[in-house]
């Protein structure tokens, strides 16, 4: 007879993790990203178009500041979102909170 499989128990979308990728897409952008409470990326000189940053991974939670909230998509845990805001918008984003915005 078959085994049962463990199965997780039922969860948000980020429950598991965080992961993000950040992709300069429409114009530069200067970015700071917070997981965990912990400064982990600094972007020193922006993002120029093309550029890639991360992933970056937390546990429980993330803070991006975007410099120009238009220029960039975000990838959240395989899933494209943005832009953000209008050029040269500064635009604070904190996972999971912010996470139905992005829907």
């Amino acid at each position: 007879s078959p085994r049962p499989e463990r199965e997780r128990a039922p969860s948000l979308a980020l429950a598991d993790g965080i992961e993000v990728e950040i992709v300069a897409k429409r114009a530069e952008c200067w970015v700071s990203v917070d997981a965990d409470g912990v400064s982990v990326y600094s972007s020193t000189p922006p993002l120029a178009v093309g550029d890639r940053a991360g992933p970056f991974s937390a546990n429980e939670s993330m803070d991006i500041v975007l410099g120009n909230a238009y220029g960039v998509d975000l990838i959240v845990n395989g899933h494209r979102f943005g832009p953000f805001g209008n050029q040269g918008e500064v635009t604070t984003i904190n996972l999971p909170e912010d996470v139905k915005t992005l829907l």
